[in-house]
């Protein structure tokens, strides 16, 4: 366990924001050591936390603050942070289902293969489900707390909060496309175990690289873009386009090789010399990150069209509707269909990392520049990063505006 600074807390909490969820900042709470915990003192939820306003507590103190938090933290040595929060979504949710089936992949790997529905009184319930998942829904709760998430770290207990609440609300408006089509239980339960033991472990387990670790001196204007794929990866989760450690991002180098982020490791820990250098032909990387999982897809873009520079891979919020819902975006306006090419396809489902997905992904993007994943996200096409940026904004906000229409006639 690590110290965590008031920086972590504060980016964490611009996240939950971004997400729209509401966090008193007196439900949060981080181990830092055995009998060592950290919560934030109250003061303006208006302010930027400092070092001041980190309030330690030993066990005991903690017992008497949240005892729900305090057993959660002593029945499960690998959880380090816990939020509880008042989603939107989720409390809707939480007085209509008894739970969410698995909508999307993300869901099925942190959340849990079901987004459950748990009393806050049912503590031995919520005991159980934290061994394999990483967020409830809590209903009829007197002090307004409809969802607790969990993590190693604080970073995971936030995406965990954030992909809870868009998959409440993903399958709530697909609804008005027909309804969401839920994966098969198996294949969420094989992804839900693939990330527990496996995928969740890269970020605490990785170790960063630095200039030392290269046998060649990198180009000044390589490093530059290194960089920009670091920032623009920031930029991607402060916006609520991506969470956690999901998502990816590739730009073209030169005719032969792509530079694109690392597999599993979190988006605000990465320098420029963690970015990967992948052979798009041979998929072969250098150094000892690996790629992105999605590798095969971003090659095989790059190489379809020269004019492409840079695949932007999201998993963004208002789109989830129609990603889960299997529907297209059809896109009506002229002003969009001409930043766009067309319409936003819908990939069929394939396991993600599939050489299967890839070939999806090829047929559903022709002239246009963008196709969803069923399931999955969001897949677009750049001239650079700034243009793939540009789509991955117009797309979310027209499938906002496109899904608040159909909400306002309630035409499901």
């Amino acid at each position: 366990m690590k110290e965590i600074s008031a920086k972590e807390i504060n980016e964490s909490i611009r996240g939950l924001q971004s997400g729209n969820i509401a966090v008193n900042l007196q439900s949060i709470f981080i181990k830092t050591a055995e009998n060592a915990f950290i919560t934030v003192a109250p003061h303006s939820s208006e302010q930027e936390i400092t070092a001041s306003d980190l309030q330690k507590l030993n066990s005991k103190q903690l017992q008497r603050t949240n005892n729900t938090v305090f057993r959660i933290f002593s029945h499960h040595a690998d959880i380090s942070a816990v939020i509880a929060c008042s989603p939107k979504f989720c409390a809707v949710a939480a007085s209509c289902y008894k739970r969410i089936p698995p909508v999307l992949d993300d869901m099925a790997q942190i959340v849990g293969v079901y987004a459950e529905v748990v009393e806050l009184e049912d503590q031995n319930r919520i005991l159980r489900l934290f061994k394999k998942n990483h967020a409830l829904i809590i209903k009829n709760n007197a002090d307004g707390i409809g969802a607790i998430a969990a993590g190693r770290d604080l970073a995971q207990a936030a995406a965990a909060a954030l992909i809870l609440e868009k998959s409440a609300q993903v399958f709530i408006e697909a609804q008005y496309l027909g309804g969401a089509k839920a994966l098969h239980w198996f294949n969420a339960k094989r992804m839900n175990h693939g990330y527990r033991t496996k995928y969740s472990k890269m970020n605490t387990n990785v170790r960063h690289l630095s200039e030392r670790d290269y046998s060649r001196k990198i180009a000044a204007d390589e490093l530059e873009l290194r960089a920009k794929i670091v920032e623009m990866g920031k930029q991607l989760v402060r916006e609520n386009l991506m969470q956690g450690t999901w998502g990816n991002i590739s730009v073209r180098l030169n005719n032969h090789q792509m530079l694109v982020t690392p597999s599993g490791i979190d988006y605000f820990s990465l320098s420029p010399y963690d970015i990967v250098l992948v052979d798009l032909e041979s998929l072969e990387h250098e150094g000892s990150l690996k790629p992105t999982s999605e590798k095969l897809i971003h090659a095989d873009l790059l190489k379809k069209n020269k004019d492409i520079n840079c695949i932007i891979h999201t998993h963004p919020l208002h789109c989830g509707a129609y990603i889960a819902a299997h529907k297209p975006l059809i896109v009506t306006a002229p002003e969009i269909k001409s930043i766009l090419k067309g319409n936003v396809a819908i990939a069929d489902y394939a396991a993600s990392g599939t050489k299967k997905l890839a070939e999806n992904i090829l047929r559903a993007i022709k002239e246009n520049s963008a196709c969803f994943m069923a399931n999955h996200g969001l897949v677009v096409c750049g001239s650079s990063l700034e243009d793939a940026l540009k789509k991955c904004r117009t797309i979310e906000a027209y499938a906002r505006s496109e899904l608040d229409k159909l909400l306002h006639t309630g035409n499901a």
